[in-house]
């Protein structure tokens, strides 16, 4: 698509070189401790959702909280 000088790729990660936003590729199944441990989770897209388990959406749901607006004002 021609945006590779847009992005820094990395094993498990895409970081945009203008904004710093990142794109981080964990699983929920074996990584769901370290993912709730993550601070400015704006967004969490989940592939194959219908087979998360009630324990990993507990768990996930608190870690999407992103910025406030009074943080960025």
């Amino acid at each position: 698509m021609g945006l590779e000088d847009e992005f820094k790729i990395l094993d498990k990660t895409i970081i945009s070189k203008r904004t710093g936003s990142q794109f981080i590729f964990l699983g929920l199944r074996y990584n769901i401790n370290s993912i709730k441990s993550l601070a400015f989770i704006d967004i969490a897209w989940v592939e194959e959702a219908n087979v998360v388990s009630k324990m990993s959406w507990d768990k996930l749901n608190p870690t999407i909280r992103g910025r406030s607006i009074e943080e960025e004002t």
